[in-house]
């Protein structure tokens, strides 16, 4: 396969995006991919994310057992974090988030010594840290889902509001019979 057009890596950099919120956005968009496909832009889109420009440059693409492995542990941490357990990956110190009151909190305790600057599973939590403030968890016990908040936001969706807002509902009607 020959190396990506300076086109292709462009794209792919406009799908990541640079600023912390469209990494995240990026990130979360990854983690619910239903199926990872061979495309070179997917691809191209990962090197991005982690930094590996140069590779990106010359074609050196991860496998899809990469991306599966890669997507599987984004998944995994997200479930913690959901749950209100930390996500955190041995490094010189510690890289972790955790949710408080439906706020993802950086717990990391970095040692300045040496960081693995290529470890997808270290750029996806650092990515994390660097959109703090964006990201947020359901507040429906039973979706928990992972989303980008606006403004005062407490759901994923107007679904999951909606149905908090019956529960209520009924639950006042029983309160008042």
């Amino acid at each position: 396969m020959p190396p990506p057009s300076n086109h292709d890596i462009q794209n792919a950099r406009r799908n990541v995006g640079e600023d912390p919120v469209a990494r995240v956005r990026w990130l979360l968009k990854f983690a619910g991919l239903q199926e990872i496909s061979e495309e070179q832009p997917l691809k191209l889109q990962v090197l991005l994310f982690m930094g590996a420009d140069q590779d990106a440059a010359q074609g050196r693409l991860p496998t899809t057992s990469q991306l599966q492995d890669w997507q599987s542990k984004v998944r995994t941490g997200l479930t913690q974090m959901s749950r209100g357990s930390s996500w955190k990956i041995e490094i010189e110190g510690s890289l972790g988030v955790t949710v408080v009151r439906g706020r993802v909190q950086e717990t990391s305790i970095r040692s300045p010594s040496r960081r693995d600057h290529w470890s997808f599973t270290y750029k996806a939590i650092q990515t994390i840290i660097d959109g703090l403030d964006h990201l947020r968890f359901c507040a429906r016990n039973d979706c928990a889902q992972p989303y980008m908040r606006n403004r005062r936001q407490e759901y994923c969706s107007g679904k999951c509001r909606s149905t908090i807002n019956k529960r209520r509902y009924r639950q006042s009607l029983k309160v008042h019979q």
